[in-house]
């Protein structure tokens, strides 16, 4: 799975780190919101996505706010391609909706 190869590249990673003395070492990748992430850019509505995690409304909304600035970011990188810009896009566009989107949500008042 993903997640598995996730781990064991981690951990390769902070074997690397720590023989080159590299401090604080790379944080591994968590998947607790993979499910409700995957659901809400599939179109779920943000109250469904209780059966996907455990994690508090608010968290959730914070999170995925998170994600949306990670990929504006990234497109950002000039050395990006168009094809890889497009796509974080679509990303950002999938998951900033509803109760996500802050900028709707300040000019509706």
């Amino acid at each position: 799975t993903l997640e598995k190869e996730c781990r064991k590249l981690t951990i390769f990673i902070n074997n690397v780190e720590e023989r080159m003395r590299v401090f604080p070492k790379t944080k591994p990748a968590h998947f607790h919101l993979a499910a409700a992430v995957n659901a809400w850019m599939e179109g779920a509505e943000f109250h469904e996505l209780v059966r996907h995690t455990d994690i508090d409304e608010g968290i959730i909304i914070r999170y995925f706010r998170m994600v949306i600035q990670l990929l504006r970011e990234l497109r950002n990188d000039s050395a990006a391609s168009p094809e890889f810009k497009s796509a974080l896009l679509d990303a950002a566009r999938a998951m900033n909706r509803d109760i996500v989107d802050a900028e709707r949500l300040l000019r509706s008042g």
